[in-house]
């Protein structure tokens, strides 16, 4: 188990949702007995049949009553109130996920094609990751259910202690194939993130004049479906693969429970027990099958969702990484940037090597070089979107990475030639440079020329 990833979540669902966590974690552990009361219920109810013993009868058809009636009314309460502590408490984490993506202070993630698989399988699925990570706790309720049985099962006969072991093999095939079916989830995460990218620009007006007048619209289709078709494949194949290790694990554990069966059977005949301890060791190894079903459906689900508690705290640690400077920039600079021995690399060759240079205050300098020569990376790094993989840049002597990025990019502007057409209104397009200078669009536009623009424009 993942200690930093259950800590993390059982942490934000105690602050965000203490009333249902406490519940949960209540239930669990009586929710682990009550299999194992039904079934010594359902021993007594033979055993006082057999004997004439009315207490024992009613007893046991009490003991077998309630505990059946909490399994099922438990297991519903479980299942509605985990599916609200994902709502509630995945909304929290879906907010905080967008607000990091969208205001962290570097942006070399987002060139890395690993930083993008990760943010992927993340994006938009807190409500998930609480549900799937929380069935830990079923992992939990299945290893105490294991731990009860064995007790009961010593009762009848101590050699019967060894059937829940032959459970191990399955649940060590089941962490196998999780590990299996969570590489191929990010084996394909490129192909799905490639998919949407095409769709999209199938479908976008202005990538869409193009592919029509190219006759590329088809082409881009098939690599979308290829792309679709390639990644089915790998799940389907790891699919298979998990499907079979279940199986062998499946048939090791039938093999052992008819072994116990039978040498109960023949206590029972020889007088050693009772005949309700054949009853008890059927209704046990009966349960443990479902048990087991219940433990490989919360170790591949916890492993899911703990696999994506640890892209969130990855996300985290990178927004806080990112955000470490508390300096405020200076109202002017008085003596300019300097860039010592800066090197630079997107995780391939580099793309800046050795670069010592100084751009004095109040000065004009222009960057001059052929495509590709690192003309935007340099722009990239004086904006702070990035940070040298080697060398420092300074601002009047004070390391950029010690200066707030906030604060830093009120001082700083740029005009990218691969610029974005946001989706806003018009004032708010550009409005999004100033945020809090939004109600002085009018005047804005009036001192840019854009003021007939604006006029034009439905409401205005």
């Amino acid at each position: 188990m993942k200690v930093a990833e259950i800590r993390t979540l059982l942490g934000e669902c105690l602050r965000h949702a203490p009333g249902r966590t406490w519940l949960l974690l209540a239930l669990i552990p009586l929710l682990a007995l009550s299999p194992g009361l039904t079934a010594l219920g359902l021993r007594w109810i033979v055993d006082g049949v057999l004997s004439g013993s009315r207490p024992l009868l009613v007893g046991g058809a009490v003991c077998a009553a309630t505990a059946g009636a909490f399994v099922l009314a438990g297991g519903r309460v479980v299942q509605v109130q985990t599916g609200l502590l994902g709502s509630e408490v995945g909304t929290v984490l879906d907010r905080r996920i967008m607000r990091w993506c969208a205001t962290l202070p570097t942006t070399a993630h987002l060139e890395d094609t690993g930083s993008l698989r990760r943010i992927e399988q993340i994006r938009g699925l807190g409500p998930r990751t609480i549900v799937t990570s929380m069935s830990f706790l079923g992992v939990a309720q299945s290893g105490l259910w294991l731990v009860v049985t064995a007790i009961l099962l010593a009762g009848v006969h101590p050699l019967l202690l060894v059937l829940p072991l032959f459970a191990l093999p399955s649940i060590l095939v089941t962490r196998t194939a999780s590990r299996r079916t969570e590489a191929a989830r990010v084996r394909t995460a490129e192909h799905n993130r490639a998919e949407q990218h095409l769709f999209t620009t199938i479908t976008e007006a202005t990538s869409a004049k193009e592919l029509r007048l190219g006759s590329s619209g088809i082409h881009a289709a098939a690599l979308a479906r290829g792309l679709r078709e390639e990644r089915t494949a790998i799940l389907w194949r790891a699919t298979l693969t998990v499907t079979g290790l279940h199986l062998i694990g499946s048939l090791v554990f039938v093999a052992a429970f008819i072994g116990a069966l039978l040498l109960t059977a023949r206590l029972a005949l020889s007088g050693a027990v009772s005949a309700g301890a054949l009853l008890l060791v059927a209704t046990l190894g009966g349960q443990i099958r479902g048990q087991l079903d219940l433990l490989t459906m919360a170790i591949t689900r916890s492993a899911r969702g703990l696999t994506m508690a640890g892209h969130y705290l990855w996300l985290r640690g990178l927004y806080e990484a990112s955000t470490t400077g508390t300096l405020s920039p200076p109202e002017r600079l008085r003596d300019g940037i300097t860039l010592s021995g800066v090197d630079f690399s997107y995780g391939g060759p580099p793309v800046l090597r050795g670069i010592d240079l100084r751009l004095p205050s109040g000065a004009t300098v222009a960057l001059v070089g052929d495509h590709g020569s690192g003309k935007t990376t340099l722009v990239k790094l004086l904006c702070g979107f990035c940070r040298p993989t080697g060398g420092t840049v300074t601002v009047d002597g004070t390391p950029l990475t010690e200066i707030d990025p906030a604060a830093w990019r009120e001082r700083v502007t740029s005009a990218f030639q691969d610029f974005s057409r946001f989706p806003f209104l018009a004032r708010e397009g550009v409005g999004v440079g100033d945020l809090p200078r939004m109600h002085e669009i009018a005047e804005a536009a009036e001192k840019g020329g854009a003021a007939q623009v604006f006029a034009r424009l439905p409401e205005g």
